[in-house]
């Protein structure tokens, strides 16, 4: 498809930026420039190329910058479609620059060393007006002679689907410049890359324009001279559309005369998706661009990862308790003693082939080339040469007095970080086991709960609505799930959506889920808040405390007691309130104000509550078992009290187990 900007739908175009030739010097562009070329990435627009010119004429730039859809940038498609009264059955469109109502896209973050510049941004859907979607995009510019290569990469939230039928035409990236770039010139025969002659054309207005295949991999806008503005998208030939639109010769840069064209990919945005593809942007003569094409043509595009579980299957399923094959562990390779290789732990003794890769970037890594299977020692062993990460152990445990919090062997502190540190430095991985089963780590496997919730059962069996309501502290909230930051890839809601998402697939049933969550809380806050919770009349109940119990050295006794106060509160005013109490997961063990024994008898305290419509997931129990095989650090989002994308999902399934979300075993 292709987007259409307010100026043909005969609207007023509040995106339009004043002063033709601003960016040459304007402080809302971030610059390159090689003595060849010069290029400019705007942070108004949401990190897209909005100026490119010769170095020695920076007052002439070639980018047509009227509004948040021209530009050079990535633009995808999707379901599903939305009628906003302005872009009637638009489909789902995250667009760099920002949407067709003239809102910017949201910058994350920006760097430039003087040779390269990282764009991170949160793009906005087209037709919405604001409205964000559940993509980043990471784009990376630098210089080389006359072109500037971009390579940009589309991380997808691991929860959303955005396919239809065999695809859509995805602007791998779309181009705008002006209108003194009359002549649209490509290779379109059979023989590519051996000097036949060129074709040349005017394509018509929008939204029609032309379809084409490029088979040398190029396209470009030129003047009279054969000069002018250039793509090569390696590896690809479709230009889904080309138009020209209003007056040709116009040289101003924020006209809304323009012309444009895009390279296209046809393909589905699915879940889990992390994309990368490069392209060529090349200022110079008919010459330079074919040039180029031809030196890049042994490129291919695009580079393909995936997030959180293989086979795009949804990050809830496949409980480790099931013993069928583990996807989406997290490790951390970790350098344990001087002189031997970093290794990672597992869970299983796995059988080969294992699959590894990075979550946050989409990079797969190679068995053999980068790690070594040690399956008697539950071991991933780094390799000599690897691309795997690795982390010594005194970045995770530093010097006394070098860290966030006290380590219990008074000699070193605790690293505590929220948001990218240990994501980054964790790495998921898929295999299967045999030899060993949850059973030898412990005898608690949480199942379905007909006897304890049969009216939340029923209703979710029957279809029906079921309202659930969440109330606990910072992990409820969400706290270190990547999709909770909402700029962390790959995107992994917390539990409590998991939870919904996961019930509304298995039994199709409309689940709306609300969460009173606060963080730093505890059972004592919880019982303040039973009225509000019972004026909902919610069909279940999730209550999860005990971090911030447990730190506050809160009693088991009293906190039982609490937890009992809730359950009794709401079910006086909304008797056919049913509940899922949550034992937490333990802080970490290396912390000196744990005490797992404090988290041990919170937990039989849960596990007392359960009776007619009061359920236990065992938390407790659960991460227990997990730290006799892996370090906390493996598991953690923030390093101390918080879970990482992984034990988001286990606490997701402990409870989808009771909801009987995955069938019989």
């Amino acid at each position: 498809m292709t987007r259409i900007s307010l100026l043909f739908l005969g609207a007023a175009s509040a995106a339009v930026l004043a002063c033709a030739g601003c960016a040459r010097d304007d402080p809302g562009y971030e610059y390159l420039d090689n003595g060849v070329i010069r290029v400019g990435i705007s942070k108004t627009w949401g990190g897209a190329v909005g100026y490119l010119a010769e170095s020695g004429r920076p007052e002439r730039n070639y980018i047509n910058r009227h509004d948040s859809g021209r530009l050079v940038q990535y633009s995808y498609y999707g379901l599903p479609r939305s009628n906003d009264g302005v872009y009637p059955d638009w489909p789902w469109n995250p667009v760099a620059g920002g949407d067709g109502h003239g809102n910017p896209s949201r910058i994350l973050s920006v760097s430039n060393d003087g040779t390269t510049i990282v764009v991170r941004t949160n793009p906005l859907d087209w037709s919405g007006d604001g409205r964000r979607t559940g993509t980043v995009f990471e784009t990376r510019y630098t210089l080389e002679g006359r072109s500037v290569r971009i390579q940009n990469t589309l991380y997808n939230d691991a929860q959303d689907h955005h396919s239809g039928g065999p695809g859509f035409d995805q602007e791998i990236p779309a181009l705008y410049v002006t209108t003194d770039l009359e002549t649209l010139t490509y290779y379109g025969g059979d023989a590519p890359f051996t000097g036949g002659d060129l074709s040349r054309a005017e394509p018509g207005p929008p939204p029609a324009g032309m379809r084409l295949q490029a088979t040398e991999c190029w396209v470009a806008y030129v003047n009279a001279a054969g000069f002018g503005v250039g793509v090569c998208v390696p590896g690809v030939t479709l230009i889904g559309n080309a138009f020209r639109s209003g007056e040709q010769g116009v040289a101003e840069d924020d006209a809304a005369d323009t012309n444009y064209f895009a390279f296209c990919g046809r393909f589905n945005i699915t879940p889990h998706l992390v994309r990368t593809d490069t392209a060529y942007l090349v200022l110079g003569t008919l010459d330079d661009i074919r040039g180029l094409a031809a030196e890049r043509r042994g490129e291919t595009a695009p580079v393909l990862g995936r997030v959180v579980a293989k086979d795009d299957a949804p990050p809830w399923k496949n409980p480790l308790w099931r013993d069928g094959p583990v996807q989406g562990e997290s490790v951390v390779f970790v350098e344990r003693e001087a002189g031997l290789p970093p290794a990672a732990d597992l869970l299983f003794r796995p059988e080969s082939p294992v699959e590894l890769w990075s979550p946050t970037t989409g990079e797969v890594f190679e068995e053999g080339r980068d790690f070594t299977v040690d399956s008697r020692r539950r071991r991933l062993v780094w390799v000599e040469g690897s691309r795997v990460p690795h982390t010594p152990l005194g970045t995770v445990f530093p010097p006394r007095g070098q860290g966030a919090l006290p380590h219990r062997n008074g000699r070193n502190d605790l690293y505590c970080a929220a948001w990218r540190p240990f994501h980054d430095m964790q790495l998921a991985v898929s295999y299967a086991h045999t030899g060993d089963c949850w059973e030898d780590l412990t005898e608690y496997v949480p199942t379905v709960a007909d006897e304890t919730l049969p009216r939340t059962l029923g209703r979710l069996r029957a279809g029906a609505a079921v309202h659930v309501v969440v109330l606990g502290d910072s992990i409820s909230v969400g706290a270190d799930a990547s999709g909770w930051w909402g700029d962390l890839p790959p995107f992994q809601p917390p539990y409590t959506e998991l939870v919904a998402d996961a019930l509304r697939t298995a039994y199709g049933a409309d689940v709306r889920l609300t969460n009173l969550s606060v963080g730093g809380t505890t059972a004592a806050w919880g019982v303040e808040q039973s009225a509000g919770v019972a004026a909902l009349a919610p069909d279940l109940v999730m209550v999860a405390f005990g971090m911030n119990d447990q730190a506050a050295g809160v009693p088991a006794g009293e906190y039982g007691e609490y937890l009992r106060r809730i359950l009794d509160s709401v079910s006086a005013a909304s008797p056919e309130t049913e509940f899922i109490v949550v034992a937490s997961m333990p802080s970490s063990p290396e912390w000196e104000n744990t005490s797992l024994r404090r988290f041990e008898a919170y937990a039989r305290e849960v596990r007392a509550l359960q009776g007619a419509g009061r359920a236990a997931a065992d938390l407790t129990t659960i991460w227990t078992a997990l730290l006799t095989r892996k370090p906390f650090f493996a598991l953690t989002g923030n390093g101390v009290n918080h879970p990482n994308d992984f034990g988001h999902r286990i606490q997701a399934q402990a409870v989808l187990e009771l909801l009987g979300a995955f069938g019989t075993p």
